[in-house]
């Protein structure tokens, strides 16, 4: 569900709002409203604070309706599925 950059005409802005925040409400409450928590909790929080609020929010929506929804945090959110990175 990752985010819609795009250019649109001036005329054709309420449109093209309407339908992102249709696709918003259409999509899955539970999870959508962890990514909302965890935006908002990421201003102030360490990266490894994130992380694991992230790893939790994870498994808080896959035992939620949500799941059969498409309700995977990483992949709505970012449109793909976040690799692990190694760190050295």
């Amino acid at each position: 569900m990752g985010p819609d950059l795009e250019a649109v005409d001036d005329a054709d802005l309420l449109n093209e709002a309407m339908a992102v925040a249709q696709k918003l409400a259409d999509g899955p409450p539970v999870s959508l409203g962890l990514i909302k928590g965890q935006i908002e909790a990421a201003w102030n929080s360490s990266l490894a604070s994130t992380l694991d609020d992230e790893a939790s929010s994870q498994a808080r929506a896959f035992v939620t309706e949500d799941l059969p929804r498409g309700g995977c945090l990483c992949a709505k959110a970012s449109g793909a599925l976040h690799r692990p990175i190694a760190m050295s």
